[in-house]
């Protein structure tokens, strides 16, 4: 209760008191019982007025209009005649306004919704919401706040890609030309018979109705078990545009992990960027709730000031990793002594990819190169696309 309606209430009993005549006490008694009745009124109101957020996640992407939905309900037997609702939308941009005045019947029920913009990934919190009400007369005016919240996660931006996965683990998903990977479990199609062809081949049934001996064919398919290494060490990029080389180095990995989630791989994640002060790590899974929750640690990623290079931090763990798993590497340069690192996974039988996020000259030479079997790329983000060629050695 305000100061302005005790005093009210006080000097109505200063007149009901020392003053006798009729028409002054009747007002005066007319006046405390519509303060009484407006009090009550505004208390249940502020008791049995409810607001909360429909969804308590929402996934988008950036530039993406994002609809936030509010449901406002009267708990109460009396009508709410205004009430003034706004929303706290943190570091969203607005699309439309997040303030509402409504009408609320009783037992009423209503639904709201407003649109906001994000220009960056990262995660960002909606709400508390703020109710303002009064009771029809507008006496005992209120104000409510409502913890009720809502985690708006934006993606790194996706982008079309495609990587020519030539060797892997036999029988998968990928098609290949190499014969090596041959899946019997996928019929191609039945030829004549060869000379040298395998006798288990022939289909006995076609070549007894052709009179001529046919042999079967499959199709060739692999599967790419991938590690991606997103360094995002903050003293390896330039100075010059460092916060869109660390963005780019970060929307490529979210494209690969996309990439490879449609093809149906296995994938992890481990990066020297950190979330809540805590290096990033995601063992090799498959399934599409293992992409969710890289591409979510992807939108809260941040860069570190990393003392030990990427490399030098995986050998000196105890991950194992199966054979033929194919490494990718996103850094924006690459030194010898990390190549050299990458022969002795060599060793294992792993495979790798180097993708440069800007185009660094290596004193590698070519022989050396072949011999360590590492492929390194120059990639950049072009018109919605990943365009990526050979580095020059």
């Amino acid at each position: 209760m305000k100061l302005r309606n005790l005093f009210s209430i006080l000097l109505a009993f200063f007149f009901l008191l020392f003053f006798s005549d009729w028409m002054i006490k009747f007002l005066t008694i007319s006046y405390l019982i519509i303060n009484i009745l407006s009090y009550v009124y505004s208390k249940i109101l502020f008791e049995n007025i409810e607001i909360y957020h429909k969804k308590n996640i929402i996934r988008s992407y950036k530039n993406h209009n994002i609809e936030i939905e509010l449901t406002l309900k009267n708990k109460s037997f009396l009508q709410a005649n205004y009430l003034f609702i706004k929303d706290n939308t943190g570091l969203l941009s607005l699309k439309e306004s997040g303030k509402f005045l409504i009408r609320l019947n009783k037992f009423g029920k209503i639904n709201l919704s407003y649109f906001v913009n994000a220009y960056k990934r990262g995660l960002f919190i909606i709400g508390p919401i703020k109710i303002n009400g009064s009771d029809p007369l507008g006496f005992y005016p209120w104000e409510k706040t409502i913890n009720s919240f809502s985690q708006i996660i934006i993606y790194p931006d996706i982008y079309k890609f495609f990587i020519n996965i030539r060797e892997g683990i036999p029988v998968g998903i990928i098609k290949s030309s190499n014969k090596i990977y041959e899946d019997t479990t996928l019929f191609k199609t039945v030829r004549e018979y060869i000379n040298g062809d395998d006798l288990k081949r022939i289909n006995w049934k076609i070549s007894a109705k052709m009179n001529k001996l046919h042999t079967m064919e499959y199709e060739y398919s692999l599967n790419s078990t991938v590690m991606i290494l997103l360094n995002l060490n903050l003293n390896d990029f330039p100075l010059r545009y460092r916060f869109n080389h660390s963005e780019n180095a970060i929307e490529i990995a979210s494209s690969l992990v996309f990439y490879f989630t449609n093809q149906k791989q296995n994938i992890g994640l481990i990066s020297n960027g950190k979330i809540n002060n805590k290096y990033v790590y995601f063992p090799i899974k498959n399934g599409h709730n293992h992409a969710v929750m890289i591409l979510e640690s992807l939108a809260m990623i941040n860069t570190s000031e990393a003392f030990e290079n990427l490399i030098g931090m995986i050998a000196g763990t105890k991950i194992q990793l199966p054979g033929r798993t194919r490494i990718i590497l996103i850094t924006p340069k690459i030194s010898m002594e990390e190549l050299f690192c990458f022969y002795q996974f060599k060793k294992d039988n792993l495979l790798f990819d180097v993708f440069l996020l800007s185009e660094e000259k290596t004193n590698l030479n070519h022989d050396l190169k072949k011999r360590l079997g590492i492929d390194l790329y120059y990639y950049k983000i072009d018109e919605r696309k990943i365009i990526y060629e050979k580095t020059s050695v």
